[in-house]
């Protein structure tokens, strides 16, 4: 590969796929000003944004963060060994650990912009950086700061993703019996705080079915399936049905969602997976809040404001969602 490429390369390492959907307007509007109209993502392999954005046509490659290689006293040396052999123009480095400037500066990449918190602003080629004060905000927060100090424009449009083609046929052909409309439950989530009771999804799914004959899916990882067992099992006791959808990756799961007609979940990666494809989602929060991100991206957010110190996902009832969805 020729030296001085115009090749362009954003570092955004947090680990969850609700990150990566969080950054989707960074990551577009660093597309748009490259010489190639592409980026290519350095991320960790737990983002799964391969299954999310390598069929994206403002992606050029995606690489992965090696945990074992790229981590620890010398991480970013053997990062900036691996980058260096890449021959990048330029890269924009989305968080504040060292590790990915010294990793930029080792590499000789010639034009390197980032947040720049405290020392670090001396290793990047550009004096648009961020204050420390800057340092805590939440992600969103803070590269919507960033882009405007660089006078990136971010698009509201760029909030939205595509499922892949052969993904969408795929889900067509395995459920093109079930009748709409789908109503999708996404039952789990990282934080057991913000997981909703198997007995209330059972009680929402029969009251739903009463009113309007429907499939409801229950959605959730491969690791979630007993739990999704545990809330089938409760809606057949009380009369109704259900489907399990816990064997999809997070590619037909993303087509899949894409063919839904409602989405109603915890504050999970899945919740932001279904504002991103742009559905009528119904999002549930308990005591840990809700950003305003949440509240611009999904249909409706459900959170009981009196109860957020005791109440918690308990404070929100049966009723607040079916009111929420007549909404």
């Amino acid at each position: 590969m020729a030296k001085n490429t115009k090749r362009c390369l954003v570092i955004q390492p947090l680990p969850g796929i609700g990150d990566a959907l969080w950054h989707l307007r960074a990551f577009k509007a660093l597309a748009r000003q490259s010489p190639t109209g592409k980026i290519t993502l350095l991320a960790k392999p737990q983002s799964q944004v391969d299954k999310l954005l390598s069929h994206e046509p403002w992606i050029e490659e995606i690489l992965w963060l090696d945990s074992k290689k790229h981590y620890g006293s010398m991480g970013g040396i053997m990062l900036g060994h691996f980058l260096r052999k890449k021959n990048f123009g330029e890269v924009w480095i989305l968080h504040h650990s060292p590790r990915y400037y010294i990793a930029a500066s080792f590499a000789g990449i010639r034009k390197r912009y980032g947040y720049g918190f405290g020392w670090l602003k001396g290793m990047l080629t550009s004096s648009n950086t961020l204050d420390k004060k800057y340092r805590f905000l939440h992600p969103i927060a803070r590269f919507e700061t960033f882009f405007k100090k660089c006078r990136l424009p971010l698009k509201d449009e760029d909030r939205f993703l595509t499922p892949r083609v052969e993904a969408l046929k795929k889900i067509r052909e395995l459920l093109h019996k079930m009748p709409h409309p789908w109503t999708v439950f996404g039952f789990g989530a990282t934080n057991p705080q913000r997981i909703w009771s198997a007995e209330r999804f059972a009680d929402l799914a029969v009251a739903l079915q009463r009113k309007k004959p429907q499939t409801i899916f229950l959605c959730g990882a491969k690791s979630e399936e007993q739990k999704g067992k545990e809330i089938l099992a409760l809606i057949q006791e009380k009369g109704g049905t259900a489907e399990l959808a816990t064997d999809y990756d997070l590619g037909l799961t993303c087509a899949f969602l894409s063919e839904a007609d409602y989405f109603i979940g915890n504050d999970s990666g899945l919740l932001n997976l279904a504002g991103a494809l742009g559905k009528k989602a119904i999002g549930l929060f308990g005591n840990l809040g809700v950003l305003e991100y949440n509240q611009n991206v999904f249909g409706k957010v459900l959170e009981k404001e009196r109860d957020r110190k005791t109440g918690g996902m308990n404070s929100i009832n049966v009723k607040d969602v079916i009111d929420a969805l007549k909404a």
